[in-house]
């Protein structure tokens, strides 16, 4: 239609710039028009200098089209010859895949994976006015609240975390510690799913085991295990904060893994800034890292936020970042707490385990341009990009997913921005069947988004036994997508793609 327009409004200008020319001429000689001049000169002139015109431009726009090709194709050929093709070996790391040993999570719509895709099939609990925080005009906040959190375990030891706290940063035994409500919240949220991620790693124990120092040096051949903890907290935490969450963390770990995990074995990073995405590659890296080196390892990722504070609401009301009538496109309070643990493809299954874990192929993450939230058309091409990057990692068509898991909501552009990769990528997909949306009942989670999709996705790929999608939009710039698998498709897929 604006093609038409355009065209319709250039031959109505040629025509007019004719018609004045030739009346002008004829005014100037005194011509004597006949019949036959205004039918040849109003008439169809008009009609030839606008085909003229027409093939002018389909002739310039060839030639340029033309140049364009020739240049691509010089640039192609001379990147080939100066850019030897990847390793075997790259290839090989760039289609890996990591095991997932063991999941928890916990947020409103449940405190397990299972919960949490029940709660997602029914659609509900969805997030609710709270009975307790109003924003600044007094009315109930909207938010996802865990019900019934059991804050005793972290009063107990508060204490003592603090005081490490206070050690790490080098502060004075006498100085406060000032940690809001929020953070203790998080921090309670978080003990549960860290005791079910150890509890089924435990399993493992004898791979954790320490050689014996009194037998043969024979009877030892492998090295026992270990265990790198990362972890991920949000953003707006102020570095006492900070501290504290990693103090809480390493008393959970030493209080829970010390039957079966020797402190030597134990190793908690320093916290990553930048989210559950960026956690999401330096687990990656770690993994890539101890395989190259030949290090058996466990990863384990731990995050948790919670925004039920009267001073978070206060700080998110005043970033226009709360979900109000004033921003009804802005997020919606919740909180959350999440704990993977991951391995590479050499760790060996438990013989008599029920089910064997997931494969995870590696993750395809890329930058928007603008923020989500930025005026203006919200684009898609980013999370399409995304999710084909995710299923080329996988070698495995887009086609052949059998389910899409996203963290995004249905109130703000990220509900757009995946229907539009359901549309162009995954057609085969039904909208209510085969698609999650987990934004819209466990809100804007912060870190833990990416993490906790990760274990829904893994649990929709068990129960269904073929490929699973999980797509990250809860960060306003960036977009993570990957592939999961279960055992028995995992292993049949290296026979496939040679077919």
């Amino acid at each position: 239609m604006r093609q038409w327009l355009k065209g319709l409004a250039l031959l109505v200008a040629i025509t007019c710039l004719v018609w004045v020319g030739v009346l002008w001429y004829w005014q100037a000689t005194s011509r004597d028009m006949s019949p036959e001049d205004i039918v040849l000169y109003l008439g169809l002139l008009p009609l030839v200098v606008f085909g003229l015109v027409l093939l002018a431009r389909w002739a310039l726009r060839a030639a340029v089209a033309s140049a364009v090709a020739q240049e691509a194709a010089a640039a192609a050929q001379a990147a080939a010859t100066a850019s030897p093709a990847p390793s075997s070996a790259g290839q090989q790391e760039r289609h890996a895949a990591f095991k997932l040993l063991a999941a928890g999570l916990s947020c409103a719509a449940g405190q397990s994976a299972r919960e949490v895709a029940g709660a997602l099939a029914e659609g509900a609990p969805r997030p609710a006015p709270d009975k307790v925080l109003r924003d600044d005009e007094g009315l109930p906040v909207l938010c996802a609240r865990i019900e019934a959190l059991d804050t005793a375990a972290l009063q107990q030891a508060w204490e003592g975390v603090c005081t490490a706290a206070k050690a790490d940063l080098q502060m004075a035994e006498t100085a406060q510690v000032a940690v809001d409500d929020a953070v203790q919240r998080a921090l309670s949220a978080l003990q549960a799913p860290l005791q079910q991620c150890l509890a089924q790693l435990a399993a493992w124990s004898e791979r954790f085991a320490m050689p014996d120092a009194e037998a043969p040096q024979a009877a030892t051949s492998a090295l026992p295990a270990g265990l790198r903890v990362f972890t991920a907290w949000p953003s707006h935490w102020s570095p006492i904060e900070r501290a504290v969450a990693q103090a809480w963390v390493k008393h959970c770990l030493k209080q829970e893994s010390a039957e079966w995990l020797a402190p030597s074995q134990l190793r908690l990073m320093p916290s990553t800034a930048g989210g559950g995405i960026a956690l999401w590659l330096e687990a990656d890296r770690a993994l890539r890292a101890s395989q190259r080196e030949g290090l058996p390892e466990v990863v384990l990722l731990l995050s948790c936020q919670s925004d039920l504070s009267d001073a978070r609401l206060s700080q998110l009301q005043r970033e226009a970042s709360l979900f109000t009538h004033a921003s009804p496109k802005a997020g919606v309070a919740a909180e959350s707490a999440v704990a993977l643990a991951l391995a590479d493809e050499t760790w060996p299954d438990l013989p008599d385990a029920p089910a064997t874990p997931m494969r995870l192929h590696r993750a395809a993450v890329i930058q928007r341009d603008k923020p989500i939230e930025a005026a203006g058309r919200v684009s898609a091409q980013v999370a399409e990009q995304v999710v084909q990057q995710a299923a080329a990692a996988a070698e495995l068509p887009l086609s052949e997913v059998s389910a899409l898991i996203s963290d995004a909501d249905q109130h703000s552009p990220r509900g757009a921005e995946l229907f539009s990769v359901l549309v162009a990528q995954l057609p085969q997909l039904d909208a209510a069947e085969d698609t999650l949306v987990a934004g819209a009942l466990w809100g804007r989670t912060g870190p833990t988004a990416p993490l906790m999709l990760v274990a829904l996705a893994a649990h929709r790929a068990e129960m269904n036994q073929q490929p699973c999608l999980a797509l990250s939009v809860d960060d306003s710039v960036a977009r993570m997508a990957l592939v999961l698998r279960p055992p028995a498709a995992a292993d049949a897929e290296p026979t496939k793609s040679t077919s």
